[in-house]
């Protein structure tokens, strides 16, 4: 999403007949959460979710799109669900696209400061709006022996909403 709002227009605007067309995607581009959160979503037919939640900000949707408060409103507008905010949420977790491939033991390292974060405000869960952010955190909770679980911020919303996935 980032790429497609921001460096896309840049990059092909002087390539003939991209720039326009890249411009025009960069405007229709916008995250999950930013849409759903600004649609008129029937609250009254949420469920009850006795879950305990953290979020993780991705760097790209928090520094890149802007993307903040809209999956932690989202998430804390779910009945039953008890938000703990994480001390850092934009730190980033390591995976940085396919950083986590080609230097994994420096990535992990540096989940490790998010995993103490997440281990430090008891949720059951920590919800994420990036499926390469999510594939981090879960393999490093996996890694540790972890109780939490990763899960991306329209999962948690699809089980509210009584969608099984």
């Amino acid at each position: 999403g980032e790429s497609f709002a921001h460096f896309y227009p840049r990059l092909l605007e002087d390539v003939p007949g991209y720039g326009k067309k890249a411009r025009e995607l960069a405007r229709k581009t916008t995250d999950i959460a930013r849409f759903l959160y600004r649609l008129p979503l029937d609250k009254g037919n949420l469920r009850s979710l006795d879950l305990s939640v953290t979020y993780h900000q991705p760097c790209h949707l928090g520094r890149g799109l802007g993307v903040v408060k809209e999956p932690v409103e989202l998430l804390s507008g779910i009945p039953g669900t008890r938000y703990t905010p994480l001390k850092d949420p934009a730190r980033c977790c390591g995976n940085a696209g396919s950083f986590s491939l080609s230097h994994y033991h420096l990535s992990y390292r540096i989940l490790g400061h998010k995993l103490k974060d997440i281990a430090g405000t008891g949720a059951q869960v920590v919800a994420t709006g990036c499926p390469a952010c999510k594939m981090q955190l879960t393999d490093g909770l996996t890694q540790e022996n972890m109780s939490q679980e990763a899960m991306h911020t329209v999962e948690i919303l699809a089980h509210a909403y009584g969608f099984a996935l």
